[in-house]
């Protein structure tokens, strides 16, 4: 960490305390935090509240012992919980990761099911691309945080993914590094369900996600939308029939048909609206 990076640091947390200001003084330590380590402004206030002598130190005023425990804590070679690798994104299980699932650890419920040639933001690449390979990912809220994240912490810790457990902020250790290392698929999970397979199968025939991928990307660049939305109709009508027919909760379809095309919209700009005769529309967002 470059020295003078550090001294500017106290230059300002001087004032700032020496001014009473506290709030101010907090500031800057997270941001300072999160400019010497990967993570988010969040995540740096997370990591220095989770340490019990950072109230201390505070109390005390003392600047430069402030500095030094920042920088400590940033280079610390452990994870120091901000929870910032699991608000950019849920992990993708992979192939060791199946005797994770079950009602009492990973619920199917929690899974969802992202088809090759769908596309997908890259948290480390910062982009959208479409997959080549079929990914099996933890729930997403809609900050594309994972479904186990409670504050800062991970509620299935001790029976996390593999992605998870090889991830290290600190190092550099990436995702990437995981690459030679079979993924997880819907055939795995579904393997002693022939049904589901069936199901699947049926429904990658009339959805191919690569098609309708192309349909809303159409429907972002032109005024016609007509085989989008036609799209978007059968999907939904699939899914209804599914559950009612084959008796698989709702809950369950993220995972064996993939993602709702609904929820592709937002990566294509688009949004589902009715029109003044209350016809669907796709419209720009």
């Amino acid at each position: 960490m470059a020295a003078q990076t550090k001294q500017d640091l106290l230059q300002r947390l001087t004032g700032a305390l020496q001014g009473g200001e506290t709030a101010e003084a907090q500031r800057l330590l997270c941001q300072c935090l999160a400019q010497w380590r990967p993570m988010d402004r969040a995540g740096a206030w997370l990591a220095l509240e989770g340490q019990e002598e950072f109230g201390a130190l505070i109390k005390a005023g003392d600047p430069r012992a402030l500095v030094e425990f920042t920088a400590e804590l940033a280079e610390r070679k452990a994870c120091i919980i901000c929870g910032t690798c699991c608000r950019t994104s849920s992990p993708t299980l992979y192939l060791a990761d199946l005797d994770l699932i079950g009602p009492d650890r990973i619920p199917q419920e929690s899974l969802f099911t992202m088809r090759a040639g769908e596309l997908a933001w890259s948290p480390r690449h910062k982009r959208l691309h479409s997959l080549d390979q079929e990914l099996i990912k933890l729930a997403e809220d809609q900050t594309r945080a994972c479904c186990f994240l409670a504050g800062n912490r991970c509620r299935i810790y001790e029976k996390r993914p593999l992605q998870c457990r090889n991830l290290q902020c600190w190092s550099q250790r990436h995702a990437g590094e995981l690459e030679d290392h079979p993924r997880l698929t819907r055939r795995e999970i579904f393997k002693d369900d022939e049904k589901a397979l069936a199901l699947i199968n049926e429904y990658e025939l009339k959805l191919p996600a690569a098609q309708a991928s192309k349909a809303l990307s159409d429907a972002a660049e032109r005024s016609d939308s007509r085989l989008a939305l036609s799209m978007l109709e059968l999907d939904h009508r699939l899914r209804w029939g599914i559950t009612r027919q084959y008796g698989y909760a709702q809950e369950l379809l993220p995972l064996l048909l993939g993602r709702p095309l609904k929820d592709w919209l937002v990566s294509f700009g688009l949004k589902l609206e009715l029109d003044e005769k209350q016809k669907p529309v796709l419209n720009r967002k």
